[in-house]
C-alpha cells in the first residue's frame, strides 16, 4: 500500500509517520535559530492547509479555536472535523466530545427557538433534551 493511501485508510499510522518526520526535522535543528526560515514557512504552510498548526518548535497541534457561540450547523461541522483529526488523543477527544455535546444542545435550541442568553452545559444539555 502506497504511503499517501496508507496515510488515508489508517489516521494512526498517518500521525505517526507526520510525529517521525517532525521529529526528525527538530533533531537535525530545523526550527532552531540557524533553522532554514523557508523550507520552515513551507512545512507550516502544509500543515496549515491540512488543518493544524505548527508550534514555534516543530510541534503539531491543533489550528484555531472552536466559537461555540457562532452556533449553527458550521459549529457542529466545525466540531466533527476537530474530533476526526485527533483520533489518537485522548484527551482532545474527551474535551472535543464535550464541546460537540455543548454545540448541538445549542444547535436544538436555537432551532427551537429556545436557545437562552446564559446557560451552564448542564442546563443546555437538559434543555435541548426537553
Amino acid at each position: 500500500m502506497s504511503s499517501p493511501r496508507l496515510a488515508t485508510c489508517r489516521p494512526r499510522c498517518a500521525g505517526k509517520l507526520v510525529d517521525g518526520m517532525l521529529n526528525a526535522h527538530r533533531l537535525a535543528g530545523a526550527f532552531g535559530g540557524y533553522a532554514d526560515d523557508k523550507h520552515v514557512a513551507d512545512l507550516r504552510a502544509a500543515v496549515t492547509h491540512a488543518g493544524w498548526g505548527l508550534s514555534g518548535d516543530g510541534r503539531l497541534e491543533q489550528a484555531g479555536n472552536i466559537h461555540l457561540e457562532t452556533g449553527g450547523r458550521a459549529a457542529l461541522d466545525e466540531q466533527l472535523e476537530r474530533l476526526r483529526r485527533n483520533v489518537d488523543d485522548a484527551a482532545a477527544l474527551l474535551g472535543g466530545a464535550k464541546e460537540l455535546l455543548e454545540v448541538v444542545a445549542k444547535f436544538v435550541l436555537e432551532e427551537g427557538g429556545r436557545l437562552p442568553e446564559r446557560a451552564n452545559f448542564l442546563a443546555l444539555v437538559a434543555l435541548s433534551f426537553e
